[in-house]
């Protein structure tokens, strides 16, 4: 399915845009490139669709939880104190385990509120219900 990712770029005004078809909705993705000068529009395209095509960018939310999961522990919490990658590591265990999400997109205000409701009902103060969707 991605290697059917063809990205065009055109002139809206005084930049030029990026865009191509999702080969699963049929809807276009557009994006700007921010470049007034074809050459470098062009450049920048071939760069996203690089980037679409290998997986590394999921504009719609569709990124399996999983590899979003991946990428998160991987990418950005050795950045942080230990105790915070520690407590954010929790934090997403149980959100999984409440949750038990997909795709990245399935995460929005219903599943949130859901996962609340589960912790309070479990007895989780205010405090800790502020902390946990502070990690989240």
């Amino acid at each position: 399915m991605p290697s059917q990712i063809n990205v065009s770029v055109f002139k809206r005004g005084k930049v030029y845009y990026a865009q191509y078809r999702d080969p699963v909705t049929g809807d276009k993705v557009r994006k700007s490139t921010g470049e007034r000068r074809k050459g470098s529009a062009l450049r920048k395209a071939a760069k996203w669709e690089s980037d679409v095509r290998s997986g590394l960018t999921w504009e719609d939310g569709s990124i399996p939880w999983e590899t979003f999961r991946d990428r998160y522990e991987s990418e950005c919490l050795p950045g942080w104190a230990e105790s915070t990658q520690r407590k954010s590591i929790t934090v997403l265990n149980r959100f999984e385990q409440i949750v038990r999400p997909r795709q990245l997109r399935h995460v929005n205000a219903t599943t949130l509120s859901r996962f609340t409701k589960n912790l309070r009902d479990g007895g989780r103060s205010t405090h800790t219900l502020r902390s946990y969707l502070a990690h989240l």
